[in-house]
């Protein structure tokens, strides 16, 4: 009996500190930066003909060119995002007039968020005035390798992944100052 009080002691101090220790490494202020990724081609909108687009006409990447786009993985069910979502149209503000789009990729992590109509309720609720992605079946959550909501993709001009950075952004913090600092160097490139 003593045995396995102290295996159980054990186990949880070891817990704590394996969580403490990777405290410093996964967060920056609210948002975290996961930084630099294998540039690579974004993936494309129409992969597999299962996506959705909720407030707008189909997009591909050959309308976006010329572009730098955020892509916003996230769902409406998820508070982080939803606190995301004022310094993500505070940012199509800031640089919409210089080519700069948001586009968002809805990927529900419960089954009521896969629904269209509640989506579709939700973004007006919400005011979302950005283009969403309905990926109910995680598709392109996969070809983004992404793991996390909220998580932001940065896009070149040319439609190549620059950066990703994840977590709740508010405006002013230094998510945002950290993520105003890699969309401006993307949007004055010829």
């Amino acid at each position: 009996m003593f045995a396995r009080f102290i295996s159980l002691i054990g186990a949880v101090v070891m817990t704590v500190l394996l969580f403490y220790a990777a405290l410093p490494n996964l967060f920056t202020d609210r948002g975290v930066q996961t930084g630099p990724i294998n540039e690579r081609r974004a993936p494309p909108f129409d992969a597999d003909g299962e996506w959705f687009w909720i407030n707008t006409e189909p997009m591909r990447w050959s309308d976006l060119r010329g572009q730098v786009v955020m892509l916003m993985v996230w769902n409406f069910g998820c508070e982080n995002c939803i606190q995301s979502l004022p310094w993500v149209e505070s940012l199509q503000r800031s640089y919409g007039a210089q080519g700069f789009r948001v586009i968002g990729v809805h990927a529900p992590e419960f089954e009521p968020q896969r629904d269209r109509k509640s989506i579709g309720e939700a973004i007006e609720r919400l005011e979302v005035k950005f283009p969403v992605l309905l990926d109910n079946r995680f598709h392109y959550w996969r070809a983004l390798e992404n793991r996390y909501w909220p998580s932001f993709y940065l896009v070149d001009k040319t439609g190549m992944l620059s950066e990703r950075f994840v977590g709740e952004t508010q405006i002013g913090d230094a998510g945002d100052k950290l993520i105003r600092s890699a969309i401006e160097p993307l949007l004055a490139q010829p």
